[in-house]
C-alpha cells in the first residue's frame, strides 16, 4: 500500500498508517543505498540494466518466502492469512491502484507464490509487460539461478543490518 501513497504522509490516516508508511520509506531508502543490495543488484544490471534494483526486490521476495522460516517462528500461509485479512479491514483507506491490485494480489496469493519458482516467474512477466518499455526483467531468474547462494547468503546478512536500523529509527 505504502508503495501508492507519494510525497507527504496525509495526518487523516490513522497513526498506525502513518507509522507503516514511514517504515516502509525507511526500508526502500535503506534498502537502496546498502552495500549487499548494491552488489546483489550488479550481478543483475549486465543482463536487466536499469531495473536490476526492481529484479532484487522481487528476488528478494523469493528469498524471504522461500527460506521464511529462518526469520519468523509462524509459519508463512498463517502471516500470509493474517496480512491479507487485516489489509481487508483497512480497505476503505486503500488508494484506488492498489485497491485494484489487492484484489489480484489476495486471490492469486502473491505473498506466498513468490516463494516458488512458478510464482516469481509469473510475477517478474506480469511486471515486465506493465513496464513501458522494452526490457528483460524475466531474465534475472537464469542469472538468480547462477548466483542463489552468493545471493540467499547476502540477504540473510542484510535482514540482520535493517533490524538492527529499524530498531534505531524506531525506538
Amino acid at each position: 500500500m505504502a508503495d501508492h501513497i507519494k510525497g507527504k504522509i496525509k495526518k487523516t490516516y490513522p497513526e498506525f498508517i502513518q507509522e507503516g508508511i514511514r517504515l516502509h520509506r525507511l526500508i526502500d531508502q535503506y534498502t537502496d543505498s546498502h552495500k549487499i543490495v548494491r552488489s546483489h543488484c550488479s550481478i543483475m544490471e549486465p543482463k536487466v540494466g536499469l531495473l536490476s534494483g526492481v529484479a532484487m526486490d522481487m528476488l528478494y521476495d523469493y528469498v524471504l518466502a522461500k527460506n521464511w522460516s529462518l526469520f519468523s517462528d509462524v509459519k508463512l500461509p498463517q502471516f500470509v492469512s493474517t496480512i491479507y485479512n487485516e489489509m481487508l479491514n483497512h480497505r476503505e483507506l486503500f488508494p484506488e491502484r492498489f485497491e485494484f491490485m489487492f484484489r489480484y494480489m489476495r486471490r492469486d496469493n502473491w505473498l506466498e507464490a513468490y516463494g516458488t519458482e512458478e510464482g516469481m516467474l509469473r510475477a517478474l512477466n506480469g511486471l515486465s509487460r506493465r513496464i513501458r518499455f522494452d526490457n528483460n526483467l524475466p531474465d534475472c531468474w537464469a542469472v538468480f539461478l547462477q548466483n542463489e547462494e552468493e545471493i540467499t547468503e547476502g540477504f540473510v546478512l542484510f535482514i540482520d543490518d535493517i533490524k538492527n536500523e529499524i530498531k534505531q529509527q524506531f525506538s
